[in-house]
């Protein structure tokens, strides 16, 4: 069984070379690379097409269509049975499609497989690592509430799984949260984690004031339409939205007084092994 790798790209000609470097050097060898580009105005068009290939498609209709929707497409173009997706500014480590291939290889009832991440900033140092513990099983109000544990970059998942959960495409900055709720409403969110890092995120590049407020926003929306579906307790809905604004607002003031480095360092956990990672994040982008 081979596997369909997914970028969506969107300006990343800074990152791009390293991100498509890193899935070629995998010990996992079966794969196709599909590089959609979403109406980029540097140079990453052309930086894809210079890896076009028989095992890379690069597909660009000069729109700008976001992120949902340029995964949906990504879905119906895979020609295999399973579908990795990743970012076009982050790196993978070189045998996480092998472990994460073997996971679903060996457990038929998983239909996704999320990993652990090396958090890196623009300049490739590690800021610390994250995971979510392997026996962890979210339930509805942990997804509600944020905690479904997914590192949506770092999936790799049954397409058949996918066809069942399509992306909303109206949903631009919280898709993985909605896709998540819409899965767990559905019972049909059965995922293990493999806690060791093995993807490495930028997480500079995606804090931004602009991306968090529209984010939390949209969460705020998810979860209201829930209650009014009937699907979350009233207070339940209030306490998470409510929880929402609050973030919003220190979001808002982290960015007024300039201290966005705080927001990073919450995000991921310092480890003693930090130089162990940032030694392989060193090969990885030598």
């Amino acid at each position: 069984m081979k596997v369909s790798i997914g970028i969506p790209v969107y300006n990343a000609a800074e990152f791009l070379e390293d991100a498509i470097e890193s899935i070629i050097a995998q010990t996992f060898t079966d794969w196709e690379l599909i590089i959609i580009d979403d109406g980029s105005t540097d140079n990453s068009l052309a930086i894809a097409k210079k890896y076009e290939s028989d095992k890379v498609r690069v597909y660009s209709d000069g729109l700008n269509k976001k992120l949902p929707a340029r995964l949906n497409e990504i879905i119906r173009l895979s020609k295999y049975d399973i579908i990795a997706r990743m970012d076009a500014d982050d790196l993978i480590l070189p045998d996480k499609f092998e472990k994460q291939y073997n996971v679903l290889i060996q457990n038929p009832d998983i239909d996704l497989v999320s990993t652990g991440i090396i958090a890196i900033d623009s300049n490739n140092n590690v800021i610390g690592t994250r995971s979510t513990p392997n026996s962890y099983c979210p339930s509805l109000l942990d997804v509600v509430a944020g905690r479904a544990g997914i590192i949506h970059a770092s999936i790799m998942v049954r397409k058949e799984w996918f066809e069942r959960n399509p992306y909303n495409e109206a949903i631009i900055q919280a898709e993985d949260f909605q896709l998540w709720i819409d899965a767990k409403l559905k019972n049909d969110l059965k995922v293990y984690f493999i806690e060791e890092p093995l993807y490495c995120y930028r997480e500079d590049q995606n804090v931004s004031l602009a991306k968090m407020l529209r984010g939390y926003y949209q969460q705020r929306q998810c979860i209201a339409d829930l209650y009014e579906r009937g699907l979350l307790p009233f207070f339940y809905s209030v306490k998470e939205r409510f929880k929402l604004f609050i973030k919003s607002l220190l979001v808002r003031m982290f960015f007024l007084f300039n201290k966005q480095n705080i927001l990073l360092k919450k995000r991921s956990q310092e480890s003693s092994e930090n130089s162990y990672y940032q030694s392989v994040v060193d090969i990885i982008t030598k």
